[in-house]
């Protein structure tokens, strides 16, 4: 039924990417009934979202689930939503970032893994703009997998509630311009979504 649906959405109504938000749709993505529809989505060259999701239930940061999900399936194009979460919701997760560090290890199983920054000022709630710990957070990602495995975004609308859409861009775009070299801030900025999502 998943599979039909979804190339349903994908041939009659234009979809051209899916996003899996963990929590809210719980299912454990490394399970063999899903295999097929894994298939079917490389088959189709679909790009996938995943988000992680921000708590301590069951279906909330699946990542050895997501690490068998991308062995098993190394050309599936996946993006990690809000650097994966990687429990960056928790003030105590700070430098070394071991948490976000274990998400980070997933671009060692492929190259089709990508990580997307979005809602970092919501994740890092506690810290106001310019928001020094989802900074570190940036460098840490950006020195671990490069400018070419990090993609932009705001999550608007719900971005608004911590910040201006302004502040959430500037947050990459200015504060993070003193250790991302101009070549890479581009493909962060856009290059990198315009590559992988066929903007």
């Amino acid at each position: 039924k998943g599979v039909g649906a979804l190339e349903k959405a994908i041939r009659q109504y234009g979809l051209s990417g899916v996003k899996f938000e963990l929590p809210d749709w719980p299912f454990h993505p490394d399970h063999d009934e899903y295999r097929p529809l894994w298939d079917r989505i490389i088959d189709m060259d679909i790009p996938v979202v995943m988000d992680l999701g921000w708590g301590e239930g069951e279906y909330d940061f699946q990542l050895e689930s997501v690490r068998r999900l991308v062995t098993k399936h190394p050309r599936l194009r996946l993006v990690l939503a809000h650097l994966g979460v990687s429990r960056l919701w928790d003030p105590h997760e700070d430098e070394p970032f071991p948490t976000l560090r274990q998400t980070l290890e997933l671009a060692d199983i492929s190259d089709n893994v990508m990580f997307e920054l979005a809602g970092l000022p919501a994740l890092c709630s506690e810290d106001e703009y310019p928001y020094p710990r989802a900074q570190r957070a940036i460098k840490t990602a950006y020195e671990r997998v490069g400018g070419r495995r990090l993609i932009w975004g705001s999550d608007f609308p719900t971005i608004l509630i911590p910040c201006t859409y302004l502040q959430s861009l500037n947050l990459v775009r200015r504060q993070c311009s003193d250790f991302v070299s101009e070549q890479d801030m581009a493909l962060i900025l856009g290059g990198n979504a315009e590559r992988f999502f066929g903007f």
